[in-house]
């Protein structure tokens, strides 16, 4: 590896470091200017979620185009490589913010909920945020498989045969939870 591939990889992560600075304050005032003329809560809670997760995938890019640059000239070395990591980051960094914005949009619901009636106020949010959750890790697991290359029809098709025995074994269960919902949304007692 020679010294100018040492020195482009440096640049490209400071370049990396510094571009991280300039968006992040610029969307940081852009933001912070909306958000503080408004009363909800949940876009506060929006523009955290977001933050860090923009951090990420700008430094993703920056460590991957500074990898590039130091194995340009290696003939031995599975160019692929890089390129795969880059896609497995880039979708862990967008599963870590989909996973934030559930908090957001689980705030939201909880937020709507009590404005029609304040006694469901933390009744729903536990669950919605918990199944959005695991739903988000799951699909967004899928994807990143089935974008390096992996065939994921297998585990798909797991998938709905692990969903249909957990069906199959909780109807009892999904009983009680409907009717649960019935008494707390028409109130009948």
């Amino acid at each position: 590896i020679s010294a100018w591939q040492y020195i482009a990889a440096f640049l490209a992560i400071l370049a990396g470091l510094i571009l991280k600075r300039i968006i992040l304050s610029y969307i940081q005032k852009k933001i912070e200017s909306y958000v503080s003329n408004t009363e909800a809560e949940w876009d506060d809670q929006l523009f955290e979620a977001i933050i860090k997760p923009v951090n990420a995938f700008v430094m993703i890019g920056a460590v991957h185009i500074a990898a590039f640059l130091l194995i340009f000239n290696l003939a031995n070395f599975p160019t692929q490589l890089i390129g795969k990591s880059y896609s497995i980051f880039l979708g862990l960094s967008i599963i870590w913010l989909v996973y934030r914005l559930v908090d957001v949009a689980a705030h939201y619901v909880d937020e709507l909920l009590a404005k029609a009636d304040e006694g469901l106020r933390g009744q729903f949010t536990p669950l919605i945020r918990r199944a959005l959750r695991i739903m988000v890790v799951i699909i967004g697991s899928l994807t990143i498989l089935a974008t390096i290359g992996i065939n994921i029809t297998g585990l798909a098709a797991c998938f709905g045969i692990i969903g249909l025995a957990i069906s199959m074994g909780s109807q009892d269960s999904v009983a009680n939870f409907v009717g649960t919902i019935n008494i707390l949304t028409d109130r009948p007692y």
